[in-house]
């Protein structure tokens, strides 16, 4: 049996939904008011948010080497790209 040697990036997630009012002549422009707050950190201590779901997702991928050496430049990499799911 055979030593890899495995590098990759993962990314964790909680899940909210909420609720917020937007003045707007139209759906479009309510919709267009509302993406430029959102783009605001300070908007989302005003928003009523409830968590839903699971309380945490993960994400991730990864690749595999075949020597601690190859896994310093990616493009050696024996199988590239692996992807997962998992749950904290």
């Amino acid at each position: 049996m055979a030593t890899f040697y495995i590098h990759g990036v993962y990314s964790i997630s909680q899940e909210y939904s909420f609720t917020a009012e937007v003045e707007a002549d139209t759906p479009e422009e309510a919709a267009e008011k509302f993406a430029d707050e959102a783009e605001t950190k300070s908007t989302w201590f005003e928003i009523d948010s409830v968590e839903v779901g699971k309380p945490c997702d993960m994400t991730g991928s990864f690749n595999v080497y075949r020597s601690e050496q190859d896994r310093d430049d990616w493009e050696n990499a024996a199988i590239e790209g692996e992807g997962f799911d998992g749950y904290c």
